[in-house]
């Protein structure tokens, strides 16, 4: 699992805004960022992986903060929804937080990040296809989606061809 830890916002491409993290390991590795609506994409390499990883945006967040009455869970898969219709489930690294009520038959996310590493078929298609949505999926049926409009759709594209 790789923990996105901000160092220093470089420009060095114009249409690609680079933030240098470093990984567990410590080594330093170059990340993009890309929106959604709810949350934004990261999207970088790592000991020669393609990875993506999501984290909601502060205000959302914020929004369900109520930690007296939160549990975590942990995630088990994303699926990754195309503009074709097509599907791609990967498995994924991370832990969502939810309100611990027992009125909800499928309980909804109010926080989540996750992390998952992309084979080359699947780092293909995540370069050629435009994302218009997910769907996590955890344990507990616990479930979180987001969508990403035409504009979001071309700037997680751009993200994609920053990283070698």
């Amino acid at each position: 699992m790789l923990f996105i830890l901000p160092l220093c916002l470089k420009a060095q491409n114009k249409d690609c805004k680079f933030i240098e993290v470093k990984d567990l390991k410590g080594n330093p590795i170059q990340v993009v960022s890309s929106p959604a609506k709810l949350g934004n994409f990261t999207i970088g390499r790592s000991d020669g992986k393609l990875f993506a990883t999501y984290s909601p945006k502060g205000i959302f967040a914020l929004a369900f903060a109520d930690e007296k009455n939160q549990i975590n869970l942990r995630i088990d898969s994303v699926q990754f929804i195309f503009v074709d219709n097509s599907l791609v489930t990967l498995k994924a690294n991370g832990t969502g937080m939810l309100t611990n009520t027992n009125n909800q038959i499928k309980p909804v996310f109010s926080t989540i990040n996750f992390s998952v590493n992309m084979d080359g078929k699947n780092e293909k298609l995540f370069r050629e296809a435009k994302l218009i949505g997910f769907r996590v999926i955890a344990e507990k049926e616990a479930q979180f989606t987001d969508a990403l409009n035409e504009k979001q759709q071309g700037k997680l594209l751009q993200a994609f061809t920053c990283i070698p």
